[in-house]
Protein backbone atom coordinates (compact mmCIF):
# COMPACT_ATOMS: atom_id res chain seq x y z
CA UNK A 1 0.00 0.00 0.00
CA UNK A 2 3.25 2.33 0.73
CA UNK A 3 4.60 1.69 -2.79
CA UNK A 4 0.89 2.91 -4.24
CA UNK A 5 1.06 6.00 -2.38
CA UNK A 6 4.58 6.72 -3.68
CA UNK A 7 4.31 5.44 -7.15
CA UNK A 8 1.21 4.55 -8.20
CA UNK A 9 -1.92 6.84 -10.07
CA UNK A 10 -4.55 4.20 -8.89
CA UNK A 11 -5.56 1.85 -5.71
CA UNK A 12 -8.14 -0.77 -7.15
CA UNK A 13 -9.11 -3.35 -4.09
CA UNK A 14 -11.72 -5.76 -4.09
CA UNK A 15 -14.31 -6.84 -1.27
CA UNK A 16 -13.03 -4.76 1.47
CA UNK A 17 -15.57 -3.40 4.36
CA UNK A 18 -15.35 0.09 4.97
CA UNK A 19 -13.41 -0.22 8.49
CA UNK A 20 -10.81 -2.20 5.77
CA UNK A 21 -10.98 0.26 3.00
CA UNK A 22 -10.59 3.49 5.20
CA UNK A 23 -7.52 2.03 6.71
CA UNK A 24 -5.44 1.38 3.83
CA UNK A 25 -6.65 4.32 1.82
CA UNK A 26 -5.50 6.20 4.83
CA UNK A 27 -2.08 4.23 4.14
CA UNK A 28 -1.69 5.23 0.48
CA UNK A 29 -2.73 8.88 1.10
CA UNK A 30 -0.01 9.46 4.11
CA UNK A 31 2.59 7.45 1.82
CA UNK A 32 1.46 10.01 -0.90
CA UNK A 33 2.13 12.53 1.20
CA UNK A 34 5.66 11.70 2.78
CA UNK A 35 6.65 11.00 -1.01
CA UNK A 36 5.70 14.49 -1.64
CA UNK A 37 2.84 13.54 -3.73
CA UNK A 38 -0.64 15.09 -3.84
CA UNK A 39 -3.47 12.48 -2.73
CA UNK A 40 -5.78 13.62 -4.83
CA UNK A 41 -3.64 12.46 -7.72
CA UNK A 42 -4.28 8.85 -6.86
CA UNK A 43 -7.73 7.34 -7.92
CA UNK A 44 -9.34 5.13 -5.18
CA UNK A 45 -11.36 2.66 -6.82
CA UNK A 46 -13.00 -0.87 -5.91
CA UNK A 47 -14.08 -3.79 -7.64
CA UNK A 48 -17.59 -4.43 -5.92
CA UNK A 49 -19.80 -7.53 -6.18
CA UNK A 50 -23.11 -6.87 -5.06
CA UNK A 51 -26.45 -8.59 -4.95
CA UNK A 52 -28.95 -6.30 -5.80
CA UNK A 53 -32.95 -7.37 -6.18
CA UNK A 54 -36.58 -5.74 -5.92
CA UNK A 55 -36.21 -6.09 -2.27
CA UNK A 56 -34.10 -6.33 0.59
CA UNK A 57 -35.02 -9.82 1.47
CA UNK A 58 -35.08 -11.66 -2.07
CA UNK A 59 -31.13 -10.17 -1.95
CA UNK A 60 -30.87 -11.68 1.68
CA UNK A 61 -32.44 -15.01 0.58
CA UNK A 62 -29.53 -15.09 -2.63
CA UNK A 63 -26.73 -15.02 -0.38
CA UNK A 64 -26.57 -18.75 0.57
CA UNK A 65 -26.42 -19.74 -3.13
CA UNK A 66 -23.41 -21.35 -4.27
CA UNK A 67 -23.16 -19.02 -7.07
CA UNK A 68 -22.91 -15.91 -4.95
CA UNK A 69 -20.81 -17.57 -2.34
CA UNK A 70 -18.30 -18.73 -4.68
CA UNK A 71 -16.26 -15.36 -4.72
CA UNK A 72 -15.65 -15.25 -1.45
CA UNK A 73 -13.38 -18.53 -1.88
CA UNK A 74 -10.37 -16.00 -3.52
CA UNK A 75 -10.36 -14.40 0.36
CA UNK A 76 -7.31 -15.71 2.42
CA UNK A 77 -8.04 -18.21 5.30
CA UNK A 78 -7.30 -15.26 7.43
CA UNK A 79 -10.69 -13.91 6.47
CA UNK A 80 -12.48 -17.31 6.77
CA UNK A 81 -10.86 -17.52 10.59
CA UNK A 82 -12.66 -14.25 11.36
CA UNK A 83 -15.78 -16.38 10.64
CA UNK A 84 -14.20 -19.60 13.47
CA UNK A 85 -14.14 -21.63 9.97
CA UNK A 86 -11.46 -22.83 7.88
CA UNK A 87 -10.95 -21.94 4.11
CA UNK A 88 -12.86 -24.58 2.72
CA UNK A 89 -10.19 -25.01 0.30
CA UNK A 90 -7.63 -25.18 2.60
CA UNK A 91 -6.21 -21.71 1.19
CA UNK A 92 -7.10 -19.68 -1.66
CA UNK A 93 -9.28 -20.64 -4.29
CA UNK A 94 -6.66 -18.80 -6.74
CA UNK A 95 -3.84 -21.28 -5.18
CA UNK A 96 -6.01 -24.17 -5.56
CA UNK A 97 -8.87 -24.46 -8.12
CA UNK A 98 -9.11 -24.38 -11.41
CA UNK A 99 -12.92 -24.02 -12.14
CA UNK A 100 -13.42 -25.32 -15.82
CA UNK A 101 -11.60 -28.37 -14.27
CA UNK A 102 -13.05 -28.44 -10.60
CA UNK A 103 -16.11 -27.55 -10.97
CA UNK A 104 -18.05 -29.47 -8.58
CA UNK A 105 -15.06 -28.89 -5.97
CA UNK A 106 -15.57 -25.64 -6.74
CA UNK A 107 -19.77 -25.44 -5.60
CA UNK A 108 -19.19 -27.76 -2.64
CA UNK A 109 -16.40 -25.02 -1.35
CA UNK A 110 -18.56 -22.27 -2.49
CA UNK A 111 -21.77 -24.36 -0.05
CA UNK A 112 -18.86 -24.35 2.72
CA UNK A 113 -18.55 -20.27 2.54
CA UNK A 114 -20.15 -19.38 6.06
CA UNK A 115 -23.52 -17.25 5.65
CA UNK A 116 -22.80 -15.02 7.75
CA UNK A 117 -19.24 -13.89 5.81
CA UNK A 118 -21.56 -13.56 2.70
CA UNK A 119 -24.20 -11.40 4.75
CA UNK A 120 -21.16 -8.83 6.04
CA UNK A 121 -18.72 -8.72 3.29
CA UNK A 122 -21.19 -9.03 -0.26
CA UNK A 123 -23.14 -5.63 -0.41
CA UNK A 124 -26.85 -6.35 -1.01
CA UNK A 125 -30.15 -4.88 -0.97
CA UNK A 126 -32.64 -3.32 -3.19
CA UNK A 127 -30.70 0.03 -5.68
CA UNK A 128 -31.34 2.32 -2.45
CA UNK A 129 -29.83 -0.15 0.12
CA UNK A 130 -26.49 -0.86 -2.60
CA UNK A 131 -25.96 3.08 -3.05
CA UNK A 132 -26.40 3.69 0.74
CA UNK A 133 -23.56 1.96 1.61
CA UNK A 134 -21.50 2.37 -1.61
CA UNK A 135 -21.47 6.38 -0.22
CA UNK A 136 -20.20 5.02 2.50
CA UNK A 137 -16.45 4.30 1.23
CA UNK A 138 -15.41 7.72 1.30
CA UNK A 139 -12.77 8.86 -0.76
CA UNK A 140 -14.28 6.88 -3.43
CA UNK A 141 -13.51 7.47 -6.78
CA UNK A 142 -14.42 4.89 -9.10
CA UNK A 143 -16.30 1.62 -8.92
CA UNK A 144 -16.63 -1.90 -11.09
CA UNK A 145 -19.60 -3.77 -10.18
CA UNK A 146 -20.70 -7.06 -10.49
CA UNK A 147 -24.18 -8.27 -9.78
CA UNK A 148 -23.75 -11.81 -7.97
CA UNK A 149 -27.45 -12.02 -7.88
CA UNK A 150 -27.78 -12.20 -11.78
CA UNK A 151 -26.47 -15.76 -11.62
CA UNK A 152 -29.01 -17.06 -9.16
CA UNK A 153 -31.76 -15.40 -10.00
CA UNK A 154 -31.52 -14.03 -13.71
CA UNK A 155 -33.21 -10.53 -14.89
CA UNK A 156 -33.34 -7.33 -14.39
CA UNK A 157 -29.86 -6.88 -12.96
CA UNK A 158 -28.30 -4.62 -16.11
CA UNK A 159 -30.87 -2.40 -15.18
CA UNK A 160 -30.65 -2.28 -11.52
CA UNK A 161 -26.84 -1.45 -12.19
CA UNK A 162 -27.12 1.60 -14.11
CA UNK A 163 -29.57 2.31 -11.57
CA UNK A 164 -27.01 2.29 -9.39
CA UNK A 165 -24.61 3.69 -11.16
CA UNK A 166 -26.80 7.03 -12.31
CA UNK A 167 -27.36 7.50 -8.61
CA UNK A 168 -23.55 7.24 -7.31
CA UNK A 169 -22.85 9.45 -9.89
CA UNK A 170 -25.15 12.14 -8.56
CA UNK A 171 -23.70 11.34 -5.27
Amino acid sequence: LRLTGEVADGWFPWTLDVETWTRCRDTVNEAALAAGRSPATITMAMSIDVVVQDTAAEARALLTHPAVKQPCLLLPPSTFARYHSPHPLGGSATHTLIPTLAGSALADAARAVPDAMARDLIIHGTVDDVVEQIQRYDGLGHVRLSDLGSAAAPGGSVDRLLTITRELQRG
